[in-house]
C-alpha cells in the first residue's frame, strides 16, 4: 500500500505535460488534437480502456469498477481499499465538487508546465444536446441545471489555480471562455 498526499507533491512534475481525459462526447475528436504529453490521466471510469498513468475520481461508488486498474489514483474519497493500490489523497475541498475539477487542481499543484484537457464538454443550457446522464433518449427530457452548465463556473475555478495559463481546453465552450 502506498498513500501520498498532494500537499507533498508540489511542483513534482515541473517541466512535464499532462493530458486529462474526461468522458464527454468530444473526447474522441479531442484526442486527435492533443499534442504528445508526458502523462495521460483519466477522469472517472470513462477512459479506463486506455493506457493511463493515473485515474482521478471523487465518487466512492466508482471504486469497485476501477480498483483493479493498474495505475495510480488521485481522490478525496476515504472509502478506498488501499491494499494493492497507489493512492494520492487530496484533503482540500474544492469550490467544484466533480472529478474534472479535482484533476485540474492536482495537475496545477503538481506543477505541470502544460495541462491539456480533452473530453470536457460544457454547453449552454439552451444547447440542442442530450447527454447519457439525462435518462432515456426521449423528447420530453428535462435538463438538470446542475449537470448542464455554460462553463463560467468552471472557468472561475480555473482562475483560482496557481497557473491557470498552463491549462488548455482542446475544444468546446470551456476553450472559448478560457483561452
Amino acid at each position: 500500500m502506498t498513500v501520498e498526499y498532494i500537499e507533498g507533491m508540489k511542483n513534482c512534475c515541473k517541466g512535464q505535460s499532462v493530458a486529462i481525459l474526461g468522458g464527454a462526447p468530444s473526447l474522441v475528436s479531442d484526442m486527435k488534437e492533443l499534442p504528445e504529453t508526458t502523462q495521460v490521466w483519466g477522469v472517472n471510469q470513462h477512459t479506463a480502456i486506455l493506457p493511463l498513468d493515473l485515474i482521478v475520481f471523487i465518487d466512492s461508488k466508482l471504486w469497485p469498477y476501477i480498483q483493479h486498474y493498474h495505475t495510480k489514483f488521485i481522490t478525496r474519497t476515504a472509502e478506498c481499499d488501499e491494499d494493492n493500490n497507489h493512492i494520492i489523497r487530496v484533503r482540500q475541498q474544492l469550490s467544484h465538487n466533480y472529478s474534472g475539477a479535482l484533476a485540474l487542481f492536482a495537475a496545477d499543484k503538481m506543477g505541470f508546465d502544460s495541462v491539456y484537457v480533452a473530453g470536457m464538454d460544457q454547453y449552454n443550457l439552451d444547447a440542442d444536446r442530450t447527454y447519457w446522464w439525462e435518462g432515456p433518449q426521449s423528447p420530453d427530457i428535462v435538463r438538470s441545471r446542475r449537470l448542464c452548465t455554460d462553463g463560467e463556473p468552471v472557468v472561475k475555478f480555473v482562475k483560482t489555480l496557481r497557473r491557470p495559463q498552463n491549462i488548455h481546453f482542446v475544444s468546446g465552450r470551456l476553450k472559448e471562455l478560457h483561452q
